[in-house]
């Protein structure tokens, strides 16, 4: 998906048009390819129905008028930057979700009141590999108060491809790790010496502030 920046007389754009989609969101006006899902019940996509209608139920159910407003306030004060370079803010409804769902694909409970920051720090990550080329990964002391590591991994690919578009691995990588200290496993056994690996990671804290996602290369080698 390619975010747009329309310039006169073209103000805005929106449904599809040949075999392109055109739509807007708080990050600007976006364009992408249009098609089929390919399987659109699968049990990633069913899960993640689940996590956003627990999420609106809590939201409209159980938050009172107080704890919305920490999520508006919160959300009114919190810069997010598009691909463009453009700022938007969320609303106290999409902050929200984006704290809670990632706190609930992670095994974590809700957070019913906005943390005091959106962001938390993502301080860097450290790949390796074993023998049997399972994919590790460490990081210095600074990550010892976080709550949850969720990462993802792609499919095996060649050492010349320099990017990855293609839907991420969840399941199959160890998507979700608790943080036990350094060389956790991530779970993933399939690959072989001179595989390229593209990785995405984001971490959940205690209070509720998540990190925004952080991609890497990793290069399969002999240990």
């Amino acid at each position: 998906m390619a975010l747009l920046s329309f310039g006169a007389p073209v103000a805005d754009a929106r449904g599809k048009l040949g075999g392109l989609v055109f739509s807007r969101s708080r990050a600007g006006p976006t364009m992408r390819s249009w098609s089929k899902p390919l399987n659109p019940l699968s049990s990633l996509r069913s899960q993640w129905s689940s996590i956003l209608s627990r999420c609106w139920a809590r939201w409209s159910t159980i938050l009172d008028n107080d704890e919305r407003d920490s999520w508006n306030v919160l959300a009114s004060t919190s810069n997010f930057s598009n691909s463009l370079g453009g700022v938007f803010h969320l609303s106290g409804w999409g902050l929200f979700v984006r704290t809670n769902s990632l706190r609930l694909f992670s095994t974590a409970d809700f957070i019913d009141t906005a943390p005091a920051s959106a962001f938390a720090t993502r301080f860097p990550l450290v790949f390796s590999n074993t023998a049997g080329f399972t994919i590790k990964c460490t990081a210095d002391a600074a990550y010892s108060g976080y709550e949850k590591l969720i990462i993802w991994g792609s499919i095996a690919r060649k050492p010349t491809v320099n990017s990855f578009r293609s839907p991420y691995i969840v399941s199959e990588f160890g998507d979700i790790v608790a943080w036990q200290g350094a060389g956790a496993n991530l779970l993933y056994f399939d690959y072989a010496e001179g595989d390229r690996v593209f990785l995405r990671d984001r971490i959940v804290n205690p209070d509720g502030a998540v990190s925004s996602a952080f991609y890497s290369i990793y290069d399969v080698v002999a240990p």
